[in-house]
């Protein structure tokens, strides 16, 4: 609660209390010697009975009360208007003694209202003031909020003779403004703080230099309760949670709900990674106990981001430190923790940077295809040959795949990009085939051109434009896009098919897909990855392995193409099992287009 005045040249004076204040006539009476040596601003006309009646008109005027009082301080005597009697409670007839105004002030607020009255006076303060306090009002039996509006009165002396005031019923006003508060800084749904307050408050333990540390739990499976029961079901599992949280934190911890299924804990005073650690230990295992939902039994888990602030740190930093901790958290796994550290924001920052180069290289045309053969095992001749993206960074020179496409597989050039990988490669098959010399152009998509729609279409157009037949295209799909797929990919791949166009499954058997999958998708060819060929010459394992892909290609009618190839022995075991085409470095790196039309 706050108290202003205005000095005797007009300037604003603040004066502080923990809580609500108001006037006081005991307090009043003992602070007259204290203002003794008050400045003068404004001369009471106290001799005068018509100034006075002209001075309580013109304080209803201005202030637009629901009462007035007028306190003579060297008399310590009250006149109250109606509407003061009522609020009060003064008997009909009876004197506005100082002990009814007092009772009419909360006891919890009465030591604040002596501070600012003893405050106000001790200053000298002429000029208007209002104090805000909790009120006993008699007339309609509750308690209310009242304002006072008061001006410090002095005589002729430059002593302080009389304040003049008015009270005002503002409840309703703020029964409003906690409202809108508590719209502003709590979650609906669950009750708890949301994050403006949570960086408020974690400011502010900051601000008084005391350390704080953060956890920021993000659900996993929240989303697949949601879609598959409903958002009633989701709601209910947020609050649940957030139930289950509450009763595992120790005092003085703060819970919040910062997103949809994200949470964050604030603990004052704590550094130490150790305790954060048990704590997030605390929290998995409390969200390993299944929840019932709609009388089913739902299972969900989450991941953990910890990280701590210095004091007089800033707390967006300390929320955007446990975020980096929270992703790296994810990129580890089921069920993990990860404390922040300071290279996870040099990373982060290295990311930002690339994203932006990686827009300016797309646009900019500094990506060229590289092509690797890939050769009929038999006799050596290059039957095909794989394009593979190289980045010609201004600073950092030619970059291979894998510094930028983890990358480049979530940015929105990704589709831009991979479409003109399938024209360039188009564009060059299309030349050999001109020559005579037909040549299948194998070219790797990212799942957004799959994800986007179009593919089918914008292959079609663009084999009509450069006059590749379409079996001179072949895409390679991998197991993830396979097994993240729905019924659009199947429908996309019986579209290329339907073009002529060759679909390989590349890295097959490193990850989860099915045999049965196969028989789902419209494949042509399996790959065999280099992680079998690697020790294909002294592994039985991986022999066996290959052994069976082999086999199982014909079975289904696939060709079938063995990658990482090095030496000679790798390639003579791969012929006795019957692969019939390669490649890998001991046919060819990748190389530019030119190197590789000189080979042919």
């Amino acid at each position: 609660m706050k108290m202003g005045a205005r000095g005797r040249r007009g300037e604003r004076v603040r004066v502080r209390s923990p809580c609500s204040k108001t006037l006081s006539g005991d307090h009043m009476k003992d602070s007259r010697g204290e203002a003794a040596t008050a400045k003068k601003n404004i001369v009471a006309r106290t001799d005068s009975p018509a100034s006075v009646v002209e001075e309580r008109l013109q304080a209803a005027l201005d202030s637009d009360d629901l009462g007035i009082w007028d306190h003579d301080l060297r008399e310590n005597t009250f006149w109250a208007s109606p509407n003061i009697i009522r609020m009060v409670g003064i008997p009909e007839g009876g004197p506005a003694s100082t002990r009814l105004f007092w009772e009419f002030v909360h006891p919890d607020d009465r030591d604040g209202v002596r501070q600012v009255v003893r405050g106000a006076l001790a200053a000298a303060v002429s000029g208007h003031f209002e104090v805000t306090f909790r009120a006993h009002r008699r007339d309609l039996g509750r308690l209310a909020l009242v304002r006072c509006s008061a001006q410090l009165v002095f005589d002729q002396d430059n002593r302080p003779a009389r304040m003049l005031g008015v009270f005002r019923d503002v409840s309703d006003q703020q029964e409003e403004q906690v409202k809108l508060f508590y719209e502003a800084h709590y979650d609906e749904l669950t009750g708890l703080a949301n994050q403006k307050l949570l960086t408020e408050q974690t400011q502010s333990v900051l601000d008084q230099e005391r350390p704080a540390g953060c956890l920021l739990l993000e659900l996993d499976g929240f989303q697949e309760v949601s879609d598959t029961l409903g958002q009633e079901a989701g709601n209910r599992l947020l609050q649940l949670t957030a139930a289950r949280l509450t009763r595992l934190l120790p005092e003085g911890a703060l819970l919040s709900r910062t997103t949809g299924e994200e949470f964050a804990v604030m603990l004052p005073d704590q550094d130490q990674a150790r305790a954060l650690i048990q704590l997030a230990e605390a929290v998995h295992g409390a969200l390993l106990e299944t929840f019932m939902i709609k009388d089913r039994p739902v299972a969900i888990s989450g991941h953990v981001g910890i990280a701590f602030a210095a004091p007089q740190g800033c707390a967006r930093t300390l929320l955007s430190d446990a975020h980096l901790a929270l992703a790296d958290a994810k990129a580890a796994g089921y069920g993990a923790s990860r404390v922040y550290q300071p290279a996870l924001r040099k990373a982060l920052r290295a990311r930002q940077d690339m994203s932006a180069d990686l827009r300016t290289a797309v646009l900019g045309e500094q990506f060229e295809l590289y092509y690797q053969p890939q050769v009929r095992l038999s006799d050596g001749k290059i039957v095909g040959a794989e394009a593979l993206l190289r980045w010609h960074h201004p600073h950092r020179g030619l970059l291979a795949p894998g510094e930028f496409l983890p990358l480049l597989k979530g940015s929105p050039m990704a589709r831009i990009l991979g479409d003109w990988v399938i024209r360039q490669a188009c564009a060059k098959g299309a030349l050999l085939h001109r020559q005579g010399r037909p040549l299948c152009m194998a070219v790797n998509l990212f799942s957004a051109q799959f994800k986007l729609g179009g593919l089918a279409r914008m292959v079609a157009d663009t084999l009509r434009e450069t006059g590749l037949p379409g079996e001179g295209l072949e895409i390679e799909i991998t197991e993830r896009v396979i097994i993240n797929s729905d019924n659009r990919l199947k429908n996309t791949l019986n579209d290329l098919r339907s073009l002529g166009c060759q679909l390989a499954f590349d890295d097959f058997g490193t990850g989860y897909a099915s045999l049965s999958m196969l028989k789902e998708f419209p494949i042509t060819r399996l790959k065999v990855d280099k992680s079998f060929v690697d020790a294909i010459h002294e592994s039985g394992e991986d022999h066996a392995v290959v052994q069976a892909m082999i086999q199982l290609a014909e079975t289904f009618g696939f060709s079938i193409t063995a990658e990482g190839i090095e030496t000679e022995q790798q390639a003579e075991v791969l012929r006795q099992l019957g692969c019939r085409e390669g490649q890998g470095y001991l046919f060819g790196k990748p190389m530019p287009w030119q190197e590789l039309y000189a080979l042919l």
